[in-house]
C-alpha cells in the first residue's frame, strides 16, 4: 500500500473542513476502549487504511464508531471486533464486524441516537447477520456534491 500516489478522501456534510484520518480516529476510539476489551477477552482490530481519509465533523464521527465500537465490545466476550472502511460506487462504508454472538438489546437501545447522528453526516447505519461469521454494523456515508 506504501506504493499509492494519492491520499484517497471523501466528504460527508459537515462543519469542519480539516480531513479525519478513520485509522486514527479508530486508533484512538480503540484505546479508549482496551481496558473494557482486555477485561471481556476481545480484541479490536483496526483494519482500516492509514490513508483514507473523511471530510466530516469528526466529533459526530466519534460518536458514531465508538457507539458501534463501544456496543460491540460490552455485548460480547471472548470475539474478535475488526473495523474496516470500505469505498465503492461513490461512497464508503465504515464496518464494525464481531465474531461473536452480538447482543442486539444493547445496540437497539443506542440505535436511535446513532443513526439520528449519522444522518447528521448525510448516512445511514445498517446491520446484516451473518450466520458462519457474526454481526457487522456499517455507517455509510455519501460524498456531498460540489456546489
Amino acid at each position: 500500500m506504501k506504493n499509492q500516489t494519492s491520499t484517497p478522501s471523501f466528504s460527508a456534510k459537515s462543519n469542519c473542513s480539516a480531513p479525519v484520518s478513520l485509522h486514527q480516529l479508530v486508533n484512538r476510539l480503540q484505546a479508549g476502549l482496551l481496558p473494557q476489551a482486555i477485561s471481556k477477552r476481545s480484541i479490536i482490530i483496526n483494519d482500516i487504511a492509514k490513508t483514507l481519509f473523511v471530510s466530516a465533523d469528526e466529533d459526530i464521527l466519534a460518536f458514531i464508531l465508538g457507539s458501534l465500537i463501544s456496543n460491540a465490545v460490552y455485548s460480547t466476550s471472548n470475539c474478535c471486533i475488526r473495523v474496516e472502511a470500505i469505498s465503492r460506487e461513490g461512497c464508503i462504508q465504515i464496518q464494525v464486524k464481531n465474531n461473536g454472538v452480538f447482543i442486539y438489546s444493547s445496540l437497539m437501545h443506542s440505535l436511535g441516537h446513532i443513526a439520528d447522528a449519522a444522518r447528521k453526516l448525510e448516512g445511514s447505519i445498517c446491520l446484516q447477520n451473518e450466520s458462519n461469521s457474526g454481526i457487522t454494523v456499517g455507517l455509510s456515508l455519501v460524498p456531498k456534491r460540489a456546489a
